[in-house]
């Protein structure tokens, strides 16, 4: 699998194509924001071709002053799934992440899933993310009304997970506007 750049062309046939159809309405961003990050070098979005094939994807929120990035979308195109193309295409990943000392990986809280079926879902993805090295830290985020557990993955260096839900505030105030994170971000105390 060849992992590259994508180029806003291919953001926007993705967007359509893949990523409309990958993540439920509620933690997509829209597409006019992906690009206008993406423009100001806030955004990295990465393909994992076979060939001329796109079958993997991951988009991260960059603070270019920041140690840690934000993993915003990973997924496996539908057809690809389940043969290890996520695995692989992830192993690729650091190479691709020039200045990122981790990475910060928001998954939907299995505890709040809605159905049986949703909850083990969530609780596959967290699987994947620790089978492939990164590591729970105890930190939750309630983010436009969608509850997340966060992971972490080292890059180039491990923080302590006391560092964690700053290193990810930081992360937010740097892309979301000010009215709407005091609005649609919040760190639940532990338990709750």
């Amino acid at each position: 699998m060849n992992c590259r750049p994508l180029t806003a062309k291919e953001v926007r046939a993705l967007y359509a194509r893949h990523l409309s159809r990958d993540f439920p309405p509620a933690e997509r961003k829209p597409l006019a924001a992906i690009l206008s990050l993406l423009r100001r070098g806030r955004y990295l979005c990465l393909g994992g071709f076979a060939g001329a094939e796109l079958r993997a994807y991951a988009f991260f929120t960059r603070v270019p002053e920041g140690p840690c990035w934000l993993l915003d979308y990973y997924a496996v195109c539908q057809g690809g799934r389940g043969q290890g193309a996520g695995s692989a295409f992830w192993r690729q990943l650091p190479g691709q992440l020039d200045g990122c000392q981790g990475l910060l990986i928001e998954v939907e809280d299995p505890d709040t899933a809605p159905t049986a079926p949703e909850r083990e879902t969530r609780r596959r993805r967290i699987r994947f993310y620790l089978k492939n090295g990164a590591r729970e830290t105890g930190c939750r985020c309630r983010l436009f009304g969608v509850e997340y557990r966060i992971l972490f993955f080292p890059v180039a260096r491990d923080f302590p997970d006391r560092e964690i839900p700053a290193l990810l505030d930081a992360v937010y105030r740097a892309t979301i506007p000010g009215p709407v994170y005091r609005r649609q971000v919040a760190f639940p105390p532990a338990g709750e």
